[in-house]
C-alpha cells in the first residue's frame, strides 16, 4: 500500500522528492514533472 492511500503526506513529499532527484540527475529516467506536481497538488486539495 502506498503512502498515498495511507494518507501519509510526508512519506509522499519524500518519494515526490526522490523520484524528482533521479529524474534530474540521470539521463534515462524520465518524469514528467508537471504530472509529478499535479499529483501532490491534488493530494494537497484532498487533505484539505
Amino acid at each position: 500500500m502506498s503512502a498515498r492511500v495511507r494518507g501519509n503526506r510526508a512519506k509522499l513529499y519524500h518519494w515526490a522528492k526522490v523520484a524528482t532527484e533521479i529524474a534530474r540527475i540521470s539521463p534515462q529516467a524520465e518524469m514528467d514533472i508537471e504530472k509529478v506536481t499535479g499529483i501532490v497538488a491534488e493530494e494537497e486539495r484532498r487533505s484539505g
